[in-house]
């Protein structure tokens, strides 16, 4: 089984968890300036993106453990330009 590794870069407001290419959405954050460039959504993903509320926006009250609908709420997602 292979094992993925992401890489986020704290000294940026954008993250990309795919390479180049292989990207098929645009995750942005209606709040800032955070975006996610993903192939698609995995539990690493919509673990970023609850944790991104969590630390960032406190003020909405989602939890760790909020519903994905809940989470989903507070983003845009939209196809990357090919």
């Amino acid at each position: 089984m292979a094992v993925a590794t992401y890489l986020f870069t704290l000294s940026t407001s954008s993250v990309r968890l795919v390479p180049d290419g292989r990207a098929k959405f645009e995750i942005a954050c209606k709040r800032c300036a955070m975006r996610l460039m993903v192939d698609r959504i995995r539990v690493a993903e919509a673990a970023a993106m609850t944790d991104h509320l969590c630390e960032h926006h406190p003020e909405l009250g989602v939890s760790r453990a909020a519903a994905l609908g809940d989470v989903f709420e507070h983003y845009r997602v939209r196809p990357t330009q090919r």
